[in-house]
């Protein structure tokens, strides 16, 4: 194909990569030896070169240098009514160096109501409100500047300096109203060799938007991230299918066990001098109990956005389920076609984690991740909710509580505290109750996983040590 005709042929970027970018970056910056330990990057795509695309009719192009050495082109062609062609372009004799630090971000302006929550997020201090800002960053290869990416139901799009820096503003459509990330700024920074992607919630006011990212203060952190691992903009939004992910397994491939059975897990622990190794487990989900209410809950525990679910009679409020129908993302964007109107349940589970190895360890590592499957013709398949068909629909979205936080008694004061075991000797168990909110239409579909933290795919771990059925008919 020639470079003239390959115009038309730009990757667009799947929404599935667009709700990992926060959750997969933020665990480069999490770890203060990044430099040594390989980033975990469980994607779904890789890269696809799109060598030599020129590109015409550019709404606006920016030369972003560095000691007066020019770094990046970041160029835009408007596509349709509602789409965006962002081709990043470089000079190839500057090389992505074998680390780089880790990039420290404060803002010396929060919108009323706000605060930073963590180091990657700008919250609403309301826990009524979701939404707000988050932070993520990419690198920026030689290997990127062969990408253009195709932004997709963007109602405004817009590039301008921010600050010191050369970005792109895109608002995307929003039917839901759910809180949902729908502004995006690129803002890209050549000094750190990456770029920062800014989100920002459906609720907060463009101008706000802009007034953050124009009084960001980006320092280069103590940390250094090693770029082998580090993620970068072309594994992002890249088009190949990963070879090595599948949705769907055969039934007999698959170990599904029943509420009260025991099994052995490998856990990840600390041993008494001080070094972390797997251990063998055993793990046993002693009981579910379905509910209508938070009563079952700890009320020092319960998640804040739980709290907003509840009616004055002390029930879970219906949730409301919007199907969303396709436009072409360029030409027309997505349509609301209808909703429907469906109770939430609280899933509240007793587990029990019995230590069989010979060590005494601390700060275990412990999941409980919900995973949902349907059987059909002799296999099981991932049944994600919200990727849902129909006639006239293709998708199904909601802004209730389900699916916004987990639930669980057991913290530690290492790490985040939220999934460790604080201690547990050779021979103890310990005993915790976790808990989850979800959509009553999804009753059959549910598993449990309690070694891995994915959920849209078949992992090694879920293979390994199984399932434990959950689910009960509505």
């Amino acid at each position: 194909m020639r470079p003239e005709d390959m115009k038309n042929h730009i990757p667009e970027t799947p929404d599935y990569i667009h709700q990992m970018i926060v959750q997969e970056v933020e665990k480069q910056v999490q770890n203060p030896t990044v430099e040594d330990i390989p980033v975990r990057r469980n994607l779904r795509w890789s890269g696809m070169k799109a060598a030599g695309i020129l590109l015409a009719g550019l709404l606006g192009m920016s030369t972003l240098t560095y000691a007066g050495v020019q770094v990046y082109k970041v160029l835009i062609e408007k596509k349709g009514a509602y789409g965006a062609a962002l081709d990043v372009q470089g000079d190839a004799a500057v090389e992505l160096p074998a680390q780089v630090p880790v990039i420290n971000i404060d803002a010396e302006y929060i919108p009323e109501g706000m605060e930073w929550t963590d180091s990657t997020h700008i919250s609403y201090s309301d826990s009524n409100h979701t939404g707000g800002f988050a932070f993520a960053k990419v690198l920026l290869d030689r290997e990127d500047y062969e990408q253009v990416l195709l932004e997709k139901n963007a109602v405004d799009t817009e590039e301008r300096i921010f600050g010191d820096y050369a970005g792109v503003y895109l608002r995307y459509n929003e039917l839901v109203g759910n809180g949902a990330y729908t502004q995006r700024i690129y803002l890209f920074c050549p000094e750190f060799y990456q770029a920062v992607v800014i989100f920002a919630g459906a609720d907060v006011e463009k101008e706000e938007v802009f007034q953050v990212t124009e009084h960001l203060q980006l320092t280069a952190g103590e940390a250094m991230l090693d770029t082998k691992y580090g993620l970068t903009w072309s594994e992002l939004f890249g088009q190949t299918v990963d070879e090595h992910y599948t949705d769907y397994l055969a039934e007999d491939k698959l170990k599904v066990h029943p509420i009260g059975n025991s099994f052995p897990v490998i856990g990840f622990g600390m041993n008494s001098d001080g070094t972390f190794s797997e251990e063998q487990l055993e793990v046993c989900v002693d009981s579910v109990q379905i509910a209508d209410d938070l009563q079952l809950l700890d009320p020092d525990l319960v998640p804040e956005v739980w709290r907003a679910a509840v009616s004055e009679d002390g029930k879970l409020v219906p949730n409301t389920l919007y199907y969303i129908q396709f436009g072409d993302g360029v030409d027309t964007t997505n349509e609301l076609v209808k909703t429907e109107s469906v109770p939430q349940k609280l899933v509240y589970a007793t587990v029990t984690y019995t230590n069989t190895s010979e060590k005494d360890l601390s700060h275990i590592v412990y999941n409980g991740n919900l995973v949902l499957l349907y059987q059909k013709d002799g296999r099981y398949q991932i049944f994600n909710p919200r990727e849902q068909f129909g006639d006239g629909y293709e998708r199904i979205d909601w802004k209730g509580a389900a699916h916004t936080a987990w639930y669980s008694t057991v913290t530690d004061d290492y790490g985040d505290g939220g999934n460790y075991i604080p201690e547990l000797k050779a021979g103890e168990s310990v005993q915790i109750h976790m808990a989850w909110i979800v959509n009553e239409t999804e009753a059959e579909h549910l598993y449990l996983s309690l070694t891995d933290g994915e959920g849209f795919e078949f992992t090694d771990a879920m293979i390994n040590d199984g399932l434990v059925d959950i689910s009960w008919k509505s």
